[in-house]
């Protein structure tokens, strides 16, 4: 008994051990970390304690229980979302990564420190963390992205790349060099125009520099510069030239016064003000949209008219011999006898007993209600 006693006590460590690892593999399961997203997502409301409880799940959870908290936390889009998703950008997983980036795009706009995070991962050793990338640079028009994005070119044997560069900076002009020239050509002007804007506020000239920033917004495919330009000019000392710096940064467009405009309207509403994202993108690959059909094949259409008039050639060419006429029109007669005695007189007859069985029983009743009202009363013996 001593020694079975004993090896009860020594075997019990292990027990305890395999249990731990039991819990320890459920608690890694991503339905279920999931799940414990979901409803700390739905019931915490405040936002520290949220955040708080996402990320400690997280911290601790698989790859693939990651990628569904970051997807649960992108559907919720809470007012951290945002902040949530950049930092998973430097995550070690590549699936997260890709991940990231797509919360990011359903929470956009957040800060431009993001937009940096993106633009490394185009260097990413994961393709479909650079096709994500990719995605999302040419859905907010990063165009801020391109001098990156033509260093990228020669690594790039899907073309996801060259095909953001193309919905950035125009058409393909072939090899990297031009790329690298048409970049240098478009910056010439802008160039031109920071200069004249620092030459103007160094002489204290404010016509000059209100004009440079009037012609900002005529740049193509510049506005990331040309709103970070804007951005510093904002805090100006000539209250003129900030206010038209605000105005024309407010009617240009683009990342820099996407994530301006959010700030703003977190500053205006807060610190513990719980803002929603001012809009949503969806991160799309760039593949080529396959090609909408057209309502009517013209092709289909001719064939088909083609066999229709040979068809009705056919059947007037046998409808002129009268024996077949004939023939056709006994059986039609036929058909019709037929159709008519199993299934019209039956169905006539079927009716005709239906209304029968309820009409006479409702005349019946009727007649005997009638009879009763008026029937006269007896009158009380005196």
């Amino acid at each position: 008994m001593l020694s079975h006693r004993s090896r009860s006590v020594r075997g019990a460590p292990w027990l305890a051990a395999l249990l731990l690892t039991t819990s320890l593999g459920a608690a890694e399961d991503p339905t279920a970390l999931l799940g414990q997203a979901r409803k700390i997502l739905v019931e915490d409301r405040n936002e520290e304690t949220s955040r708080a409880a996402i990320s400690g799940l997280a911290r601790t959870a698989s790859p693939e229980a990651r990628v569904a908290i970051l997807s649960a936390v992108a559907d919720a889009r809470p007012a951290w979302a945002g902040s949530f998703a950049g930092e998973a950008l430097a995550d070690p997983s590549s699936a997260v990564r890709a991940m990231a980036i797509t919360a990011l795009g359903k929470t956009w706009p957040t800060h431009l420190d993001d937009l940096d995070r993106v633009r490394r991962l185009l260097g990413d050793s994961d393709p479909a963390v650079v096709l994500a990338a990719a995605g999302f640079i040419n859905r907010v028009q990063d165009d801020g992205a391109l001098p990156i994005l033509v260093d990228r070119l020669e690594g790039d044997p899907t073309g996801t790349i060259r095909k953001t560069m193309i919905s950035l900076a125009g058409p393909d002009p072939g090899t990297t060099a031009a790329w690298r020239e048409r970049l240098m050509e478009r910056n010439t002007r802008l160039v031109g125009l920071a200069e004249a804007i620092r030459l103007g506020q160094a002489n204290k000239n404010p016509d000059v520099v209100r004009e440079a920033i009037q012609q900002l917004p005529t740049l193509r495919n510049q506005k990331v510069e040309a709103g970070l330009l804007l951005q510093d000019l904002i805090g100006s000392s000539d209250p003129a030239v900030s206010r038209l710096a605000r105005e024309t940064l407010a009617n240009l467009g683009g990342p820099v016064h996407d994530c301006l405009v959010k700030t703003e309207a977190l500053k205006a509403a807060g610190p513990n003000a719980k803002t929603a994202p001012s809009k949503a993108l969806q991160v799309v690959a760039l593949a080529p949209a396959p090609p909408t059909p057209p309502l009517i094949d013209p092709a289909g259409l001719v064939v088909g008219l083609i066999i229709c008039g040979i068809l009705g050639a056919i059947g007037w060419m046998l409808w002129s011999v009268k024996p077949i006429r004939e023939a056709t029109r006994r059986i039609t007669r036929a058909a019709t006898q037929r159709f008519t005695k199993s299934i019209v007189n039956p169905a006539r007859k079927a009716g005709r007993h239906l209304t029968t069985s309820i009409t006479r029983p409702a005349k019946n009743s009727m007649k005997a209600l009638t009879a009763r009202i008026s029937k006269p009363k007896a009158k009380p013996p005196t």
